[in-house]
């Protein structure tokens, strides 16, 4: 049951021919099919190394991340997940000690998995998730 439902949504995204709401879908999709409190939909360019925000979900809501662009060569865990296209898990000290304090801060990150979005052996993106329960602040 559900992977047929999990198809059907997969089915979904792959028809919308709208952008925006196809990120919506994606980040949707972590949180309600993956348990997960929480999930965040970023673009990523081999050739400048930025990862761009695009949008993030809670259980409760959308945000958008466009004011977030980051060289992720600075952000270790990222990087080695973006260069392998494997993705990393990292607990709560781990995510404290390797990623920026800004973010930690900013969106109270707890523990993390990162997981790098492959097209055509290339990563064009990443999906970050975690469990955190706490209010995280997505405006700046």
């Amino acid at each position: 049951m559900l992977e047929e439902t999990l198809m059907n949504h997969v089915k979904k995204i792959s028809d919308q021919k709208d952008m925006e709401n196809k990120s919506q879908m994606i980040v949707k999709g972590c949180v309600d099919f993956f348990s997960f409190q929480r999930a965040s939909l970023f673009s990523y360019s081999c050739l400048t190394g930025m990862g761009e925000g695009i949008c993030a979900c809670t259980r409760e809501d959308i945000f958008s991340l466009h004011n977030v662009k980051e060289n992720i060569h600075d952000i270790y865990p990222i990087h080695q997940a973006v260069i392998h296209n494997k993705p990393i898990y990292l607990t709560i000290q781990h995510a404290k000690s390797s990623i920026p304090a800004k973010y930690v801060k900013r969106f109270s990150i707890s523990s993390l998995a990162i997981i790098p979005i492959i097209l055509n052996d290339m990563v064009i993106g990443f999906v970050l998730v975690d469990h955190s329960c706490q209010q995280a602040c997505y405006q700046e």
